[in-house]
């Protein structure tokens, strides 16, 4: 399994891979891409693809662990920054499937909630445009 995560906020898209440790904790990894809304859908599936494939399963699970690095790897300074006015999409690919799972932003403290009754399931072989095309909608369910 292939996990990601990818957020709207002001301006850009930020995406990452989130690999899984052997506890099965899922961790925010490089690469930390970012583009601006206003680039091509292709562009943004290609990002993807490219943090689904950087996604790993049974990484060492780390004593210590801060967001700091991530949220400084993504250009924001707090937690608090990350979540306002912003939307956030998981995503797992498996099976030859791609899961986009819409999220409700709970803030800083509680973070975003899985929409888990609401995901939308789609072959991972589709056109870019048509994976573009369902990932905006999982986006439209975000809150």
């Amino acid at each position: 399994m292939k996990y990601a995560t990818i957020y709207k906020k002001d301006n850009s898209i930020i995406i990452h891979p989130e690999s899984q440790t052997i506890m099965g904790v899922l961790l925010a990894q490089a690469p930390y891409i970012k583009i601006s809304v206003d680039d091509t859908p292709e562009k943004l599936i290609t990002s993807l693809f490219e943090c689904l494939e950087a996604s790993k399963e049974n990484i060492p699970h780390p004593e210590k662990w801060s967001g700091d690095f991530f949220l400084k790897s993504i250009g924001i300074k707090t937690n608090k920054a990350l979540h306002k006015n912003s939307l956030c999409c998981s995503v797992l690919m498996s099976k030859g499937l791609l899961e986009f799972t819409p999220t409700v932003n709970m803030g800083a403290i509680d973070g975003f909630e899985e929409k888990q009754d609401e995901k939308i399931v789609i072959g991972a072989t589709e056109t870019k445009e048509i994976i573009y095309e369902y990932l905006e909608k999982a986006f439209e369910l975000c809150k």
